[in-house]
């Protein structure tokens, strides 16, 4: 599997666990939209420096982010995009 890279996430296999990525994403002490989906996801693993999850899982979570969904920061809850923008 190689690496694949986006403006706000970059997905790469984990070399510690069979059939796992790691989704790093680009935070500059905020959680952006891309690590509150991540999250409701997989896990953060300091030792990765990103959500550890399967690889079926990061395929939805690049579904879902592309599509404008949101996850929640204390739930871990998953959010659909609003219709209404007001």
């Amino acid at each position: 599997m190689s690496t694949i890279e986006a403006t706000e996430y970059t997905i790469s296999p984990y070399r510690y666990a069979k059939n796992s990525v790691v989704v790093r994403t680009v935070a500059d002490g905020w959680k952006t939209r891309a690590c509150r989906l991540a999250g409701s996801f997989g896990r953060f693993v300091g030792r990765a420096g990103g959500y550890v999850m399967t690889v079926s899982a990061s395929e939805k979570f690049c579904r879902l982010y592309a599509a404008g969904w949101d996850g929640d920061y204390f739930s871990r809850k998953r959010h659909a995009p609003s219709l209404s923008h007001e």
